[in-house]
């Protein structure tokens, strides 16, 4: 009933607005639709609904562009001219992955390529399970990106054994249109309910880039995603293509699974009781790979781009492994209902970055050992009542506090080292 009642709301809210419904029927080209324009995919086609004489029908098809070809098992480096400081140039060997946290440090270089390996390998032999999408674009709002379906695809997929949203609303705005944006969001309201989350996704100067992410009490996801800001600039002035590649909209499908293999009962739901690293660490390897499906040394550039968001105050003689160890936290005690949190965002020599940084890093080590599913597996775990620590001996088949130390010290490694840039 109140699923039935939100939608009736949403409905009228977005009555005249420019907006586009990936519906979840089977058309046929030819078949009868209900609505002009409206959109339908199925069987990788994308139907648009158009007026043939007198009557509305379903058109000839539009093939939905997915994966480009990519090697299912040993992918190969670009052969195209790279850089001098490219991490892997075409002659190197490929990098052995390592199967258990005690021969990560023997093998630094095929971490990452573990990682990027077993997640290609999870997008191309799983089952898209993305829900309903449904598209929300503002009145005055020109869309980063005209295919959001083929990131949340490629999202999905590396999670395809995992429960995903059923409708997933994607509301996308320019600055001009926040308070319409906050109109939809105000309607849907997610559980993590921001009452300025428009606002939020917007710098006073820059225009709106950011998004976040949240799932409703029927189960629906929502992102809402600011359009038209000024991209911060990357290293060396390179533009950021996180809004055009697919990187944002997969990071935040990322959360709706999380949140949604996490419910419990809480207004933040369980995925609070996990480590605030690895919530976006693991959505920050997701759209990194979602983004980078084409080759290893396209994950291995974008890759050293996003982790160059590491403060510039923070030194690599600040990465030891004891400081690492402590910042994933060795005696980690999540309550329901508390702010878990806590322990890194009242910390001031933990900058916000890190989260996104380090957890990355520390996700792509879980992901090369086990694969993306067992990752995921944690926020399951945790949903069903068991506590960190206990799903991670479950998943991983060693202790958070035998494997912290181990994952710690390759981290540093890493940075000490240079490791992929």
């Amino acid at each position: 009933m109140r699923k039935a009642m939100v939608l009736l709301v949403v409905a009228t809210l977005f009555g005249g607005i420019s907006s586009v419904s990936y519906a979840g029927t089977t058309p046929k080209a030819g078949g009868p639709c209900t609505k002009i324009n409206q959109v339908a995919v199925a069987g990788g086609l994308k139907f648009t609904c158009s007026k043939i004489g007198s009557k509305l029908r379903w058109d000839k098809g539009e093939k939905i562009k997915m994966l480009p070809p990519t090697p299912s098992t040993s992918p190969t480096p670009s052969t195209s001219p790279t850089p001098s400081t490219s991490p892997t140039p075409s002659t190197s060997p490929t990098p052995i992955i390592p199967t258990s946290f005690q021969d990560l440090d023997s093998h630094l270089l095929g971490i990452g390529y573990g990682a990027w390996t077993k997640g290609v390998q999870h997008i191309q032999a799983g089952s898209n399970v993305v829900g309903n999408l449904k598209v929300l674009v503002g009145p005055n709002t020109t869309v980063a990106d005209p295919n959001p379906l083929d990131a949340f695809s490629k999202a999905s997929l590396l999670y395809y054994q995992s429960q995903q949203v059923k409708n997933l609303y994607l509301i996308e705005f320019s600055k001009v249109d926040t308070a319409w944006a906050q109109q939809q969001y105000d309607a849907l309201h997610p559980r993590n309910y921001d009452p300025n989350a428009a606002a939020h996704q917007c710098h006073p100067n820059n225009g709106c880039i950011g998004a976040a992410a949240g799932v409703t009490t029927s189960g629906d996801g929502v992102i809402i995603y600011g359009q038209g800001g000024i991209q911060y600039p990357g290293p060396n002035g390179q533009p950021d293509p996180r809004q055009t590649n697919g990187d944002v909209l997969a990071h935040e499908y990322t959360h709706t699974i999380q949140m949604v293999n996490a419910p419990c009962n809480s207004s933040l739901g369980c995925y609070g009781q996990l480590p605030q690293w690895l919530l976006e660490g693991e959505a920050d390897w997701s759209g990194l790979t979602a983004a980078s499906t084409d080759s290893y040394q396209s994950y291995i550039n974008f890759r050293k781009f996003i982790l160059e968001s590491i403060p510039g105050s923070l030194t690599k003689t600040t990465f030891t492994p004891d400081w690492v160890n402590t910042y994933l936290g060795p005696n980690l005690v999540f309550l329901p209902n508390q702010d878990n949190w806590a322990y890194w965002n009242a910390n001031p020599k933990y900058s916000p970055d890190l989260a996104y940084s380090i957890g990355t890093m520390a996700t792509e080590i879980l992901v090369s050992v086990k694969g993306p599913e067992a990752v995921m597996n944690l926020y399951q775990d945790v949903g069903t009542g068991m506590t960190f620590a206990q799903s991670f001996q479950k998943e991983f088949g060693l202790s958070w506090t035998d494997a912290l130390p181990l994952i710690a010290k390759v981290i540093s490694d890493e940075i000490q080292q240079n490791i992929n840039n």
